[in-house]
């Protein structure tokens, strides 16, 4: 009885540190952050989390899961209900599909990756925002957002990693 809690304890543990990282870097990014007086932009951080833990630990992040973060992200930005889910869900399948060019390569693969995963859903979400609005928005906030939030992935990469050496070591 004893050691089937403890076996549920380490598997709780096991998930909650992506699940929970996720959550608090969605919350973090949802701050907008002024730019000038007549834009606002947020950098997408949520998507270098899962993107992150979709290479390192895929099972521990769910589909329903990555929904619900994307839900919770929609209204809280107020943006269509599902836009976001839609973009953590292909970053998982995407990167769990293709587990072989990830597994062992450096980080620089990695970044580079994420990189045009990001730039690809970031101009599909862009096109889809203005289908729905039927209005043209000017790309460059776009731009920015995309710039500012690939350069913020080796900050993540570091802190996750840092948090996974802590999971790793608290199961072993």
């Amino acid at each position: 009885m004893h050691l089937k809690l403890l076996t549920i304890l380490k598997m709780l543990l096991s998930i909650s540190i992506p699940v929970l990282s996720c959550l608090f870097i969605l919350l973090i990014s949802v701050v907008p952050q002024p730019l000038t007086d007549s834009a606002i932009i947020s950098i997408q951080m949520t998507h270098t989390a899962v993107f992150y833990w979709s290479i390192y630990t895929p099972k521990e992040i769910p589909n329903f899961v990555l929904f619900a973060l994307g839900i919770l992200q929609d209204i809280l930005l107020g943006l269509p209900l599902g836009i976001s889910s839609f973009s953590f869900i292909c970053i998982h399948f995407f990167v769990t599909y293709k587990n072989d060019y990830f597994i062992g390569k450096s980080f620089f693969h990695h970044w580079l990756i994420f990189s045009f995963i990001f730039m690809a859903l970031t101009l599909l979400n862009w096109l889809i925002m203005m289908a729905i609005n039927g209005l043209m928005f000017n790309p460059l906030p776009i731009v920015f957002q995309y710039i500012i939030t690939v350069s913020f992935y080796p900050c993540a990469a570091w802190l996750f990693g840092k948090l996974k050496k802590i999971k790793y070591n608290r199961l072993s």
